[in-house]
């Protein structure tokens, strides 16, 4: 072991220069590699329906979200809309599940 260190001590210069180059360069590789735009493969398209507030209120009536226990208090169309597609979303997701 002291013959080790002994030799670490004399050549730390060289060991540490060495792994930090080696390190940098692995970095600068693997940032050449990452892209900023997605292949065709890799592109999915993705639908967005966005309702109006009455529609919104209609969907939430006809479900069965109403069963959920959702506040009795109107929420601010803001966070509706936004509830509406999240509960329409799990509701979708525990039928596909069967739960």
């Amino acid at each position: 072991m002291t013959g080790f260190l002994d030799w670490f001590e004399r050549h730390k210069l060289g060991v540490i220069g060495t792994l930090t180059l080696h390190s940098m360069l692995l970095f600068g590789f693997s940032l050449r590699r990452i892209r900023t735009t997605p292949t065709e493969g890799e592109r999915s398209e993705m639908r967005v329906e966005v309702v109006q507030q009455e529609e919104a209120e209609e969907m939430i009536q006809r479900s069965s979200i109403r069963s959920w226990s959702l506040p009795k208090r109107p929420m601010p169309p803001a966070t509706s809309l936004r509830t509406v597609r999240l509960l329409l979303l799990a509701s979708a997701t525990c039928r596909a599940c069967g739960k």
